[in-house]
């Protein structure tokens, strides 16, 4: 009776049919050729017809066996991505995803979408590390999180999406330059009372970069961790702070100004994950959503 027929006998047929062979087909199955064989005698028993043309060198489907195998295919198709959004379902009422980002990314990204997320899904829980460009990329690569937020391009293991491409920009106080133009060439910059984040930080790297085809020097004043601390710091008058427009806020502080530097110095800001590696459901939804607020950002 068609009733019995279960979905195993139905992927071994697949398998064959598709692989013309039931060696090949024993060998994705990581069964052994007499098990295979089993069920496609017990298939073509409850079906009531041969499905298969059997000699030493081809396996070909019969007449019968084309029949089903169209069918088979739609069926197999249909039940596995039932049974996957099925699965999807449940990981998105239960479970937990894990995301590190820097700390910029972090404050700049992450607080609206973290918010969001709790409300669509509050059944899964979320873990958030804050961490640089190095450590953000050993701990995808150790599986500890789901992806990162970080600026990349970052190593051949693995894959990053640009998301948004931010300047590098000059915030000071006026009275420090009060002729400066703007863009501002960065050697004019570096005359100035530089506060910069330290030297482990990805954006320092890009400055020495920088500096080094313009033949320059960029020797900090204030060397810091967090660019809120350079941002007050600015703010009080002490020098130049050089940030990210991600760290910035939309309109300058009281007494500051944002001045763009020139040559124009520009980085990418994007998902971390690891290559080959599919993110399970509830961090695909939080990656999405990370997504739609760096499009946000871009369309400021």
């Amino acid at each position: 009776m068609t009733s019995d027929i279960n979905f195993n006998l139905l992927r071994a047929f697949l398998l064959i049919a598709e692989t013309r062979s039931f060696r090949g087909a024993s060998e994705q199955a990581h069964r052994s050729q007499s098990a295979i064989s089993a069920q496609i005698k017990l298939l073509e028993a409850q079906v009531g017809a041969e499905l298969f043309h059997r000699t030493t060198r081809s396996v070909q489907l019969t007449a019968a066996g084309k029949q089903l195998f169209d069918a088979a295919r739609r069926g197999v198709r249909e039940v596995e991505a039932g049974v996957r959004e099925v699965r999807e379902t449940l990981a998105l009422q239960a479970g937990h995803v894990a995301v590190a980002a820097t700390p910029i990314a972090a404050a700049a990204l992450l607080p609206p979408v973290l918010a969001r997320f709790e409300t669509l899904y509050p059944g899964v829980r979320m873990s958030v590390r804050e961490r640089q460009s190095a450590d953000v990329q050993a701990q995808v690569l150790q599986g500890e999180v789901d992806f990162g937020v970080v600026p990349g391009p970052m190593g051949a293991e693995c894959e990053f999406e640009p998301l948004v491409t931010e300047e590098i920009c000059a915030l000071m106080a006026p009275r420090l330059c009060p002729d400066a133009a703007d863009p501002m060439p960065l050697k004019d910059v570096a005359r100035l009372p530089l506060l910069l984040l330290s030297d482990a930080t990805s954006l320092r790297i890009l400055l020495d970069q920088a500096a080094a085809r313009a033949r320059i020097r960029l020797t900090p004043k204030y060397e810091c961790i967090q660019a809120h601390t350079l941002i007050a710091m600015a703010a009080a008058g002490l020098g130049v702070a050089i940030l990210p427009r991600l760290a910035l806020p939309a309109r300058p502080p009281k007494g500051l100004r944002i001045c763009r530097l020139s040559p124009s110095l520009t980085r990418q800001m994007g998902l971390l994950t690891l290559r080959g590696r599919r993110l399970a459901p509830a961090a695909d939804k939080l990656a999405a959503l990370v997504r739609e607020a760096a499009a946000k950002v871009v369309a400021r």
